[in-house]
């Protein structure tokens, strides 16, 4: 497996911050080449927000009892305290990004962006532009460069502009 992965802190850590709007905590990508599954299991969840992009292949994730095979272009959603159970296998040839943030703002800015708070999984298309989005943030988080951490949440709140446009066009 290939992972390339950024925190804000340690990866251990699970955390809310409300003194900002929106905080990214974390963001990386995994690609699954020779590991034959890597599984992720959370009974309480996380205290912050998750998206999960399927760039290429799919993933496998157990949503209130039931069993999804998310193929690519499509996202995944997860609030804060939610279940998460999911597995990537080799021969899917998975790639996946994902996202932690949190915030004083969240639920008003996935409102603004028109964000399905309602549904886990919901198709966006493939699309290139995700990635790079999803590559340049954790780039920021690894470099640590001046204002990073506002560089970081105008990148994602480009994502969520991006998915409702792509949302919208697939309509």
């Amino acid at each position: 497996m290939f992972s390339n992965c950024a925190y804000i802190d340690s990866p251990l850590v699970d955390f809310e911050d409300r003194s900002r709007p929106l905080v990214v905590a974390s963001c990386g990508t995994y690609r699954m080449i020779s590991l034959p599954q890597f599984h992720t299991l959370r009974n309480f969840g996380r205290k912050d927000y998750q998206i999960l992009y399927i760039a290429s292949g799919s993933g496998h994730f157990f949503i209130d009892g039931e069993e999804y095979m998310v193929s690519a272009g499509n996202m995944v959603f997860y609030q804060p305290g939610e279940f998460n159970n999911y597995i990537y296998y080799s021969a899917d040839k998975t790639e996946v990004f994902w996202i932690h943030f949190t915030g004083s703002a969240v639920k008003e800015i996935l409102g603004r962006y028109e964000f399905p708070m309602d549904s886990h999984i919901f198709h966006t298309g493939v699309s290139s532009e995700f990635s790079s989005i999803f590559l340049r943030i954790i780039r920021e988080i690894q470099g640590r460069k001046p204002d990073f951490e506002e560089f970081i949440s105008l990148k994602l709140q480009e994502l969520l502009i991006l998915s409702r446009r792509h949302r919208a066009a697939n309509n």
